[in-house]
Formats: C-alpha cells, structure tokens, sequence
C-alpha cells in the first residue's frame, strides 16, 4: 500500500526498493504464510516496473549457535552514507517489520543521513511509512518468546552502567496478549516505579479499561501501582506518545535532579517497541 501511494503521487525520479528478506529459521510460524508473501512480493515487482531497481538483503534472525541476531542484522543493513547519497528522499515502510528490525535499522539511517548534513548539497530527507490496525495486532499471538529480555542493538546505552546509583522508572507502553513480555522485561529492568502507557483516545473506546483488566493482577497486586501513575497517549499519533514522554521524563529529571541526575539521561535511550504492543521504556 505504501509503495502504490508513494508511485501514484508522481514524479519522474528513480523508485528503487529494497526489500527485506526476514530469515526466521525453518521452525517458523511465518512459513505459513509464504503464498501470501510472494503474492505481495510479485504486485511490488510489478507496481515499480520499469521506474527503478528491485534488490534484496537478507536479515538473519539467529545465529548458528542459537542466538537472536535480528536487531544486530538490522542495524548492519546500511553501513555508509554513500548508500543513499544518489537520492533525494528515502522512505521505510515498517508495516511488517519486527520492531527488533525497523528500530535499529532507523536509528542507523538517521545516524548516516544526519553526517549528510556535512556536505549541504547532498541533504537527504527520511521517512517512515505505516501502515497499522490496532485491531490486527492485538490479535496477534507471539510464539518463542526469549527466556530474557534484553536491549536492541544500538539501545542499551549506558543502562547497565550508570542505572544502579539513582531509582530507576519503567515506561511500558501496553498492549494485548504481553503479559509473559512484560514479566521479562520487568525482570531486566528491576524499576523502582513504574508508569504505564495506555493508548487513550483509541479507535476502540474500552481499549484502555480492557488493557487494564489483563494486566490487574501484574499490575495492582505484584506491583502495587498508584492509579495516577497511568500516562495516556493518542492510538493513532506517535508524535503525542513521543510528547507524554519526553513530558514524563522532564519532570522525572526535575525530582532525581537532586539525586544527581536520571540514569538514562535522555529519551535517545528509551527502549519501546511498536506503538502500545509490548514497548520497554527505560528513562
């Protein structure tokens, strides 16, 4: 769909794509759905046509020795600036991307085109595209989920280091069917306080109450979270998640400030995943 909206808004520039090859390992659910992808992969051929090139890049999700790699793959896609210095605008679509993959693998784009900014003229512009139903993905059910959680390649900061001299706060952006995610994670990340993210307004309007509900025993008696502890964000704008946020962290950073500062220090650190799925904030 991103594609088709992107050819059909004109131009008479190159429309080269890359597509992303995701390596699963013959166990995965994915398989399943193989007719679907190639489906989807023959309509992108088909749609760029003559107007520009079809490449492909592999991104490996375990090593041979059993270990997740996704994110470190990701991240390794594009390893120079010169990669997008023939363009003037490079847009991602993360409509299927793992958040292990589109994180990293952005956070690494926006560091190549930011030294692009060395040479005037060969400023490129970056976008992200998506294309979501909340309702889709709540009805998503994750399979071999890690005994441990931990930071995706190029987000671990200084956490490790430095979260152990002041009191630590967990921002976990909720969703639907995470609680063993939210269990894991907590674990590595051992909050003094936790503020969870709720996506309120929402298409659905209970969607928050029904969050809630699933996660009342983690929540309420595990944890004996404080009612007014809950930061509600926009379902469909990222940018007002990104404002409660940095919003929460200011204020954050204003308390501990006495204590010699946050841990974390800044929101280029904040670990999430995908809007309300099963997102890990550390600040």
């Amino acid at each position: 769909m991103g594609l088709e909206v992107l050819l059909a808004a004109g131009g008479l520039g190159r429309r080269d794509v890359v597509g992303l090859d995701f390596r699963e390992g013959p166990m995965s659910p994915s398989l399943d759905h193989m007719g679907r992808v190639e489906e989807n992969w023959a309509k992108v051929t088909s749609a760029v046509g003559s107007r520009g090139e079809i490449a492909v890049r592999p991104v490996e999700f375990w090593s041979p020795e059993g270990r997740r790699i996704s994110s470190q793959c990701a991240r390794d896609l594009f390893d120079s600036k010169e990669a997008f210095a023939a363009y003037t605008d490079v847009v991602v679509d993360i409509s299927s991307m793992p958040r292990s993959v589109y994180f990293p693998l952005i956070a690494r784009m926006l560091y190549l085109v930011d030294h692009q900014l060395e040479r005037p003229e060969a400023v490129v512009n970056l976008h992200v595209l998506v294309a979501e139903d909340p309702g889709l993905d709540a009805s998503i059910r994750e399979e071999g989920i890690d005994e441990k959680a931990d930071f995706m390649a190029s987000f671990s900061g200084g956490f490790d280091e430095e979260a152990i001299q002041t009191p630590k706060v967990w921002l976990p952006m909720l969703g639907e069917n995470r609680l063993t995610q939210f269990d894991r994670i907590h674990d590595r990340v051992k909050p003094d306080e936790i503020c969870p993210v709720l996506p309120f307004p929402s298409r659905d309007p209970r969607r928050a109450d029904d969050i809630v509900i699933d996660y009342r025993e983690r929540l309420f008696d595990q944890h004996r979270l404080d009612g007014r502890d809950f930061i509600y964000a926009a379902e469909r704008n990222p940018f007002e998640v990104y404002r409660q946020l940095r919003r929460t962290l200011k204020r954050y950073d204003k308390v501990f400030g006495l204590l010699g500062g946050l841990p974390c220090g800044d929101l280029a650190t904040v670990q999430q995943a995908d809007v309300f799925g099963s997102a890990v904030g550390c600040v």
